[in-house]
C-alpha cells in the first residue's frame, strides 16, 4: 500500500516559539523550512509513488522515500525499495512516521554533548487542541528509565528541555503521555517501535576529572590516565607509561569512497551519472581536507577497471594504505518526486567507532540540510541487514558512513546540486562535517602521568598521532599563579619535564601541549596536592595513636596507610580533632611487628584525589633473647634476658622427653629479665632431657624466642640434709594421692592422722640429719601409700620393709612401744637411711636391727638405693618421683 503524507507544521511550531523561547533551539536545527526530517510528516494525502536504487548495497540495492514541497506543505511518498533479492526497502522501514495519535515529533540534536540540554517538540494531531499537561518517557541502551514534563506549552504543541544531567549514553524515546483542556481523559503516544533517540557523548575524551593513582618504586603516589595505564606504571621501572591507544576520535586519515565507478555508472538521470558526480564532491572534499591537514585515501581513481562487486573491497584496500575512517558517496535515485539527502551508519552499540560514525552522520546530515537539500534522516543499520561498505568498516572497527547527497532522478536536486559547483559545494560541506567530528585536536592524543617524590614533581606525556615539535606543561597553583614547564623530546613518542614546588601548597593544576603541524592543542591535564604536616606515633601498650598537626593547608579529609615490616599496607580512616588529625590502630592488626614500621598520611584536598604528605616511622627491634636453665631436685630453674621491649607478659614452654608439655609462668625482674621455676619431673613425672622455650606476648600474639635442653636425672636427691622441710607439703602429696589414713590402726601407736605422722618423721630425721622428704618418700613407696599389701602388715608400724625379704619374710616388728610405735618403726628407717648415706654416728639409741648389716657410706642418694635397699632396679626413681610430687 502506498501513503502520502501531509502536514502543515511550520505554522505550529512558530507558534510555539512564539510563546517561549526555550524552542529556539529547534530552529537552529530545523530551521523551520522545506528540511524537515522526514519524521515528522504525519498525515496520508497523496499516492505517489517513488523507487529508490543503489548498487552497491550487499542486498544490490535500496530504496529511499519520496518527498517535495507543495505551497508549504510537507508531502513524502514511502516506497516500495527492489533489489537482487527483492523486497528491502530501508528508508520504508525507518521513515513511517504515519500515526493518527500526533502531528510530529522532533528532535533538536541526535547528538550531545553530556551536560548539554536536549529539546524535544511534539505537537497534538489537531489544531485547535490546547495543552494542559504533557510527559516524555524515555529509557537508555542499559534499560535506565526516565521522564521529564513539558517546558513550554503553546496551544497544541510543547516542547521538553532536559537532558543537562544524563550519563553519557544513547536514549530512546519511548511514549508521551498528555491531558487537554476540558478533557478529563489521559491521551498517550506510543514510541516504543520507532527510533527517535539520541545519543549523549562525554563533553570531552580525555581523562580530566578521572584520578587513577598508583605508587611507584619509592611509595610515592602517582596519577595515572587509566586504570590500565596505572597497571602498566606499576611495573614500570620508570614509572611512566607505556600506554597510548588511539580511539576512533582520533582520526587523522580518512578515506573517501567515490561510489561506482569503472564499468559501473551507479544510477543514471537527467544527463547525469552517479559515479562521476561522486567524483567530482569527493574531488572537492579531498581538496578541503587535505588543506586542513587530512591525509585523504580514496577508495577508487576517476578512472579505471572497477568490477561491479569492487564495493566489497574498498574498505579494506583503504585500511591497508592507513584509512582511520571511511566516508562513502553516492547519488539517489527514486521517482521524479523523490528529493533530499539522507546518511547511513550503523547501528551505535557501545563502541567508540560506531559511535563516531552516527555522529559523524549527523553533522553530515545536518551540513547538507543546511545547504537546502531536504532532510530525510539519519538512519542507523541494524546488524546483518547493513551496506556492504558499512559492514566492512564495522568489522574492521573504524567509522564508517554512507552519503546519498540527493535524487539523481529529481529535476530538482540535480539542477541545484549537481553541477560542478553544486559539486563542489557539496564536497565541501561533507568536509567540513568531517572536520568539526576530527578537529587536528583530536588527531594528537596524549596521556600525562605526574610523579610527585617530595617537593620534586615529573611530569611525562606519552603522545600519538603526530610528530610534535614542541611540548611544553602549563601549571596553574591554586593561588592562581601560572608556570610553565618546557619539555624535552625523548624520541619514544614520549616528552618530559620536571619542576619543584616552591613554598606553596594546595592543589595544582599541570596541562600538556605540544605543537604540531605548526599549531599547539592541548592534550591531557591532571590534578595533584601538595601538604605538610607533621606525624608523630605513640605506643601505649598493644595501641599506636597517630597525630597530624602543623598542617599547611588544611585538609579535607585525611586517611592513614601504615606499612608494616613485611610490606603489606593498611588503611585506616583519619578523625579530626581541632587542627589536628589521627588515628588508632592496634598491634595485632599488621602482620608483623619487628623492623621499621611506615606510617603515612594521604590528604584530600580542595576535590584533588588523596596524596601523601610525609611519613613517620616507629621500629621494634627483634630481641635477642637468650635461656639459662638448671636443674634443681628436678625442678627447671630458667633465666630469659634480652626481651626488648618490654613484651606484655613471658612463660615458659617445657616438653617432656615423652612430648609430653607443660607451661610455666615467668616474671619480670626488675633488671628486665623474666624468671621462673618449672617443677617438670614432678609435673610430668619423667626424668631425661627436657626441652624449654621461652614465649614473648607482644600485642596478643606470642611466639617462641629461645630455646635450651636440660636433663634431669633420677634418683639425684641427697639422702643426708640439713635444709628445712614443710611439713604440709607432705600432708598434701599424701591429700593428693587419694587414699586415706589408717587411723584405726595408727592411733593407738601414737598417730591418729596423716599430721601426726608427717610430724613424727620431720622431728626423727631432723635428729639425724636426714632429708625428711626421703623418708616420706620412701614409706609412701614402701606401703604403697600406707595401704600395705605385700609381706608386711600395718600394724607392724614397719614403714621401710626393714627385715622383709623377696622369699617371704615379713620383717621387724615395732609395735611393741605401744603409744611411741610408729615413731620407733620411722626411727629406725631413719637410722638404716643413714647407715647407707653416712659414716657418722647414731644421735639416739639404735633401734635399727639391721644397722650393721650396712656397709657404710655406700649410698648417698635415693638412686643408688636401687638394688641395695630393694633389688628393684627402678627403686630410686620412685622415690624420687615421690620426693618431686612433696616440692
Amino acid at each position: 500500500m502506498k501513503k502520502a503524507l501531509r502536514l502543515t507544521t511550520t505554522f505550529s511550531l512558530a507558534a510555539l516559539m512564539a510563546f517561549s523561547s526555550l524552542i529556539s533551539p529547534v530552529v537552529a536545527a530545523y530551521g523551520l523550512s522545506e528540511t524537515q526530517p522526514v519524521n515528522a510528516v504525519t498525515d496520508v494525502t497523496s499516492t505517489d509513488d517513488g523507487v529508490a536504487t543503489r548498487g552497491d548495497d550487499s542486498n544490490g540495492s535500496d530504496a529511499a522515500g519520496d518527498q517535495s514541497l507543495i505551497g508549504g506543505d510537507v508531502e513524502v511518498l514511502d516506497s516500495e525499495g527492489q533489489d537482487k533479492s527483492g523486497g528491502y526497502s530501508e528508508v520504508e522501514q525507518h521513515a513511517d512516521s504515519v500515526d493518527s495519535s500526533f502531528q510530529y515529533v522532533y528532535l533538536a540534536y541526535p547528538s550531545l554533548s553530556s551536560g548539554t540540554d536536549q529539546v524535544i517538540a511534539f505537537a497534538t494531531p489537531n489544531d485547535s487542541d490546547v495543552l494542559s499537561s504533557a510527559t516524555l518517557y524515555y529509557v537508555s541502551t542499559n534499560g535506565v528509565r526516565g521522564s521529564v514534563d513539558t517546558s513550554a506549552a503553546a496551544g497544541n504543541s510543547a516542547a521538553f528541555i532536559f537532558g543537562a544531567n544524563l550519563n553519557a549514553n544513547t536514549y530512546f524515546l519511548t511514549s508521551i503521555s498528555y491531558s487537554l483542556q476540558g478533557d478529563e481523559a489521559e491521551h498517550e503516544i506510543d514510541l516504543s517501535g520507532r527510533d527517535y533517540s539520541f545519543t549523549v557523548v562525554e563533553a570531552s575524551t580525555s581523562s580530566e576529572g578521572t584520578s587513577v593513582y598508583y605508587a611507584d618504586e619509592d611509595g610515592n603516589a602517582v596519577e595515572a590516565q587509566t586504570i590500565q595505564q596505572a597497571l602498566e606504571c606499576a611495573d614500570s621501572p620508570d614509572g611512566v607509561s607505556t600506554y597510548a591507544a588511539r580511539s576512533a576520535r582520533n582520526v587523522s586519515v580518512i578515506a573517501l569512497d567515490a561510489g561506482h565507478g569503472g564499468s559501473d555508472p551507479g544510477a543514471q538521470g537527467n544527463g547525469k551519472s552517479e559515479a562521476d558526480l561522486t567524483w567530482k564532491i569527493v574531488a572537492a572534499c579531498k581538496n578541503k581536507l587535505e588543506a586542513y591537514g587530512f591525509k585523504v585515501v580514496l577508495a577508487r581513481e576517476q578512472y579505471g577497471n572497477y568490477s561491479g562487486n569492487d564495493f566489497l573491497y574498498r574498505v579494506q584496500r583503504c585500511i591497508d594504505q592507513g584509512a582511520q575512517a571511511f566516508v562513502s558517496f553516492h547519488i539517489n535515485s527514486g521517482s521524479s518526486a523523490a528529493h533530499g539527502a539522507e546518511v547511513y551508519a550503523p547501528t551505535a552499540n557501545g563502541t567508540d567507532y560506531t559511535q563516531v560514525s552516527v555522529e559523524l552522520a549527523n553533522k553530515v546530515m545536518n551540513n547538507l540540510a543546511a545547504m537546502g537539500l531536504s532532510y530525510r534522516g539519519v538512519f542507523q543499520m541494524q546488524v546483518g541487514d547493513e551496506f556492504a561498505v558499512i559492514r566492512c568498516a564495522r568489522e574492521q572497527g573504524i567509522p564508517g558512513i554512507l552519503i546519498e547527497h540527493g535524487f539523481i532522478s529529481n529535476s530538482g536536486d540535480v539542477a541545484n546540486y549537481f553541477s560542478d559547483d553544486g559539486c563542489r559545494r557539496l564536497g565541501e560541506a561533507d568536509a567540513a562535517a568531517i572536520i568539526a567530528q576530527f578537529p587536528k585536536s583530536s588527531w594528537y592524543s596524549g596521556s600525562l602521568t605526574v610523579k610527585k617524590n617530595a617537593r620534586h614533581i615529573d611530569l611525562a606525556t606519552k603522545f600519538s598521532g603526530g610528530n610534535p615539535t614542541n611540548a611544553c606543561y602549563m601549571v596553574k597553583s591554586s593561588s592562581g599563579r601560572v608556570d610553565w614547564v618546557q619539555g624535552y623530546d625523548q624520541h619514544n613518542n614520549s616528552w618530559t619535564g620536571s619542576f619543584d614546588l616552591d613554598a606553596e601548597y594546595g592543589v595544582f593544576q599541570v596541562e600538556a601541549y605540544v605543537t604540531c603541524d605548526g599549531e599547539t592543542f592541548r592534550v591531557d591535564s591532571k590534578s595533584f596536592g601538595d601538604n605538610r604536616a607533621s606525624t608523630n606515633a605513640a605506643i601505649s601498650g598493644n595501641i599506636v595513636d597517630v597525630t597530624s598537626s602543623n598542617w599547611a593547608v588544611d585538609p579535607d579529609y585525611v586517611s592513614y596507610e601504615v606499612i608494616s615490616p613485611s610490606g603489606t599496607s593498611y588503611w585506616f580512616s583519619g578523625c579530626k580533632s581541632g587542627n589536628e588529625w589521627g588515628c588508632q590502630f592496634n598491634l595485632d592488626d599488621l602482620d608483623s611487628l619487628f623492623g621499621k614500621t611506615t606510617v603515612r598520611p594521604w590528604c584530600t584536598l580542595n576535590g584533588a584525589s588523596a596524596f601523601p604528605c610525609g611519613s613517620t616511622n616507629y621500629e621494634f627491634e627483634r630481641p635477642d633473647v637468650s635461656l639459662s636453665l638448671s636443674d634443681e631436685g628436678g625442678s627447671l630453674s630458667a633465666t630469659a634476658s634480652g626481651l626488648k621491649p618490654a613484651p606484655s607478659n613471658a612463660c615458659l614452654q617445657v616438653v617432656a622427653p615423652s612430648g609430653a608439655e607443660r607451661w610455666y609462668q615467668l616474671y619480670r625482674q626488675a633488671d628486665g629479665s623474666w624468671t621462673g621455676a618449672a617443677p617438670a619431673a614432678a609435673d610430668l613425672g619423667e626424668f631425661g632431657e627436657y626441652r624449654a622455650t621461652v614465649w614473648a606476648t607482644y600485642g596478643s600474639k606470642s611466639r617462641g624466642w629461645a630455646s635450651r635442653s636440660c636433663l634431669i636425672k633420677s634418683g639425684f636427691h641427697k639422702i643426708m640434709s640439713s635444709g628445712t622441710s614443710n611439713q604440709e607439703k607432705m600432708v598434701s602429696a599424701f591429700v593428693r594421692s587419694g587414699f586415706s589414713f589408717p587411723s584405726n590402726v595408727y592411733t593407738k601407736f601414737g598417730a591418729a592422722s596423716i599430721e601426726d605422722f608427717v610430724s613424727i618423721i620431720a622431728e626423727e630425721a631432723a635428729y639425724e640429719g636426714v632429708d625428711p622428704y626421703v623418708v616420706f618418700a620412701q614409706a609412701m613407696v614402701e606401703t604403697g601409700w600406707l595401704k600395705f599389701g605385700g609381706q608386711v602388715q600395718p600394724d607392724q608400724c614397719n614403714f621401710a620393709g626393714i627385715g622383709a625379704l623377696d622369699g617371704g619374710a615379713s620383717g621387724a616388728f615395732f609395735n611393741s612401744f605401744g603409744n611411741d610405735s610408729v615413731r620407733m618403726g620411722i626411727r629406725a628407717q631413719v637410722q638404716h637411711l643413714k647407715a647407707y648415706a653416712s659414716f657418722g654416728p647414731l644421735n639416739r639409741e639404735c633401734v635399727d636391727p639391721r644397722f650393721y648389716l650396712v656397709k657404710r657410706g655406700s649410698a648417698t642418694t635415693v638412686g643408688e638405693l636401687s638394688g641395695k635397699w630393694a633389688s628393684d632396679l627402678d627403686y630410686g626413681n620412685k622415690i624420687s618421683k615421690v620426693i618431686l610430687s612433696i616440692k
